[in-house]
């Protein structure tokens, strides 16, 4: 469809020009609106208003919840205020909520008295909740049913229902204070008799989401239950919402986004194509500035063994052997571990556990590395080692060993660290553990170096 979308576009831009809206729509009718999104992503921004104010307000709608937020505030400001306001009416209530928080307050202000009371009252109740829980990446449009209604009655009721709720797959069963007592499927709905009552065939007590649990846990919940929708309840067992598969595939891109650029020590997300160089030099110049300030210690530490490394320069030489070895074997731990602790695989009690698994891997790695390391020490010409080659192969073995064990072990342990203290794991970068390890190898390397090698 991506090509079908791009071979339109000439055509698309000249409708737009020539002012041909009835044109338009037909064109666009039989294009889903995630391809059409795609073109108001590729527009002009004017182009891209002009295309969306010549849609029913419906499809408009359908096209705009799949735009990126730039483009979407970008978009708006192009737009008339009663073509924002029947825009913001049909979007479905968690992207509507979304992209008020995302609005300049005096845009709020002077838009949210446009908005029917309902729409208003729903929206200030989504953004009452905290970021990142499970009431803010909700939907309040569900289809909810009594336990006394008959299957007839129950189709009868959704059929009337049906085009303004997120999902009817799911039908959940409420009692009169609206405390969440079961659901029931549409398949289930379907094959049962029509006077059969849906208490006797709803499953009872479902599985479900509490308000202020975090959105990840939405994903385990879904994804342990193989589930399109889970309800979402708050303190009083009163339902308010769902949470749906698609709206838990947006949440777990944008927090796979988020740990990608914090481990890498890149910054907050950015989207690469529209973003200025500067703003880019911005997000990572602070951890850049970090990780020099932090190889100064390197230096010293090197500086202290001037006397080791002017006698015998092989040891120069391997230094950045061991410093990779080090900083490759934490990654390597580090990323399983966060990966594990995303997916509820690794607990936090289980550090002791851990600690003992790493540092078996960390020894049987380090010991065929160090075997490696020892054959490369053989290797160096006498001249160079100051006759001291087996000395400066033996230093090499016990250094890559102690390395690869330690940063295995460290690598391991930091991400637990950093979660039992509330920080994101991800924030652990790569840059900041390999850094941390390059200080360590230098002080293990040229200690034992001193130890082992006659002067």
């Amino acid at each position: 469809m991506k090509s079908l979308t791009a071979l339109l576009l000439p055509d698309i831009r000249e409708l737009i020009q020539n002012h041909q809206p009835s044109d338009l729509r037909e064109i666009l009718a039989d294009i889903h609106p995630a391809d059409i999104a795609d073109m108001v992503e590729t527009l002009e921004v004017e182009d891209a208003a002009r295309l969306l104010a010549a849609q029913s307000a419906e499809f408009m709608a359908r096209i705009f919840e799949q735009v990126q937020e730039d483009r979407q505030l970008a978009v708006l400001q192009m737009m008339g205020r009663d073509r924002i306001i029947a825009l913001i009416e049909e979007m479905a209530s968690d992207d509507r909520a979304d992209l008020i928080k995302a609005l300049p307050e005096r845009t709020v202000d002077s838009l949210l008295p446009l908005l029917a009371q309902v729409e208003r009252n729903d929206i200030r109740r989504l953004l009452s909740y905290e970021e990142g829980t499970v009431g803010a990446v909700m939907t309040t449009e569900y289809a909810s049913l009594s336990a006394d209604l008959t299957v007839i009655e129950a189709l009868n009721s959704l059929r009337k229902v049906a085009s303004n709720k997120e999902t009817i797959y799911y039908v959940f069963v409420t009692d009169t204070a609206r405390r969440l007592v079961g659901v029931v499927s549409l398949r289930e709905l379907v094959l049962s008799r029509p006077e059969q009552l849906i208490r006797d065939i709803m499953t009872s007590d479902p599985v479900f989401l509490a308000v202020d649990e975090k959105q990840v846990e939405a994903a385990h919940m879904i994804e342990k239950y193989d589930l399109l929708a889970v309800p979402v309840v708050n303190a009083d067992h009163k339902l308010v919402g769902i949470v749906t598969a698609d709206d838990v595939i947006d949440v777990l891109i944008e927090e796979h986004t988020e740990d990608t650029f914090r481990y890498g020590a890149a910054g907050e997300p950015v989207r690469y194509a529209t973003a200025s160089p500067f703003s880019i030099v911005r997000q990572r110049i602070t951890w850049l500035v970090l990780l020099v300030l932090t190889m100064f210690v390197s230096t010293w530490a090197l500086a202290g063994f001037e006397l080791i490394l002017n006698q015998v320069a092989a040891l120069a030489f391997f230094i950045p052997m061991l410093m990779g070895s080090g900083g490759n074997a934490a990654t390597q731990s580090s990323t399983t571990i966060i990966r594990g602790l995303a997916t509820g695989d690794v607990q936090i009690g289980q550090v002791g556990q851990i600690v003992k698994k790493e540092l078996i891997i960390g020894l049987t790695v380090g010991v065929a590395l160090a075997g490696l390391a020892m054959i490369r020490g053989f290797l160096v010409p006498a001249s160079q080692a100051n006759d001291q080659v087996l000395a400066l192969a033996l230093t090499l073995g016990i250094t890559m060993i102690l390395v690869v064990t330690f940063a295995t072990v460290l690598g391991a342990t930091l991400p637990l660290v950093f979660k039992r203290f509330g920080f994101d794991p991800a924030l652990m970068s790569g840059p900041f553990i390999t850094s941390v390890l390059d200080i360590l190898t230098i002080l293990l390397y040229l200690t034992t170096a001193g130890l082992l090698i006659r002067f």
